[in-house]
């Protein structure tokens, strides 16, 4: 779909292809320079069909208020693509700059499964989630859990998993892909 309209929040140098990319350091293929956690971000209401959201939602001071924003510049229907490194990762620790840690099931709490009584001003669908564990080396692409059945066991009972299993077979990062909802 060639007149989709995608916006790459934190897209780095490395923004996804089509995208208006919007990141607080001026690096090649950022189109919009602008601090995350200043809102609202400068940009129209209600216009992109696809937000990807890679490797930034860590980094962030307020999950809530970002998730807000990618509420407001998203389409209804628009699709969400974010992408974060699972709490049983190295890499989520590894960087100082990390201000979050996610389970499998941080992003329901944007649609409709929180149970603390927040009340949100926006409304996301689950659509899927997709798992990355580690391999047994960089150079080899092998990964146990694959081949165990560990990743569909974990897509089918995420609260088991992270539960028992987890850091037994800890995950790399995972996607999930939610659907803005107005």
């Amino acid at each position: 779909m060639s007149n989709m309209k995608i916006l790459d929040l934190g897209c780095g140098a490395r923004k996804t292809e089509g995208a208006i990319g919007l990141d607080q350091i001026p690096l090649p293929g950022v189109d919009v320079v602008h601090n995350l956690d200043v809102y609202p971000y400068p940009l129209e209401s209600h216009q992109f069909d696809r937000i990807v959201i890679r490797h930034v939602a860590e980094h962030v001071e307020d999950v809530v208020k970002l998730m807000e924003e990618v509420h407001r510049l998203g389409k209804s229907g628009a699709t969400i693509e974010i992408h974060v490194p699972h709490y049983t990762s190295a890499n989520a620790y590894i960087d100082p700059t990390h201000k979050h840690h996610f389970s499998l099931l941080a992003f329901d709490f944007f649609c409709g499964g929180t149970q603390h009584g927040y009340i949100l001003k926006t409304k996301f669908k689950m659509l899927r989630r997709h798992l990355e564990f580690w391999s047994l080396h960089d150079k080899i692409s092998l990964v146990p859990a694959h081949f165990l059945g560990v990743r569909c066991f974990a897509t089918k009972h995420p609260v088991f998993f992270e539960r028992f299993l987890a850091f037994f077979f800890p995950l790399r990062e995972f996607q999930v892909f939610l659907e803005v909802e107005k």
